[in-house]
């Protein structure tokens, strides 16, 4: 089974977490999607990839689509998200 790790929001007190998982659960996430914001805090940044999520809502929305259908396109099965807004879940 294939699993993702998100965190879009990802506000500055999730950063030693998300060190965490990539320090030791790298190897579980097929994925790693992060907002661009914490690039430079991030640790390793090999399966991580950085997506610039706008504070506007609908470009946020829209962002999230997107991934959602690049996650869907390569099967995966799992997500774990860190962190979200309840009205983009709502929506999507």
């Amino acid at each position: 089974m294939k699993s993702a790790l998100i965190d879009y929001l990802s506000p500055k007190g999730h950063v030693p977490i998300i060190n965490f998982y990539i320090k030791n659960l790298e190897n579980y996430f097929d994925t790693i999607h992060l907002n661009l914001k914490i690039e430079k805090d991030i640790i390793n940044k090999k399966k991580v990839n950085f997506i610039n999520f706008e504070k506007n809502f609908i470009l946020r929305v829209w962002r999230l689509i997107k991934l959602f259908l690049f996650l869907k396109k390569n099967k995966i099965n799992k997500v774990v998200m860190l962190s979200y807004e309840p009205i983009d879940l709502f929506f999507l």
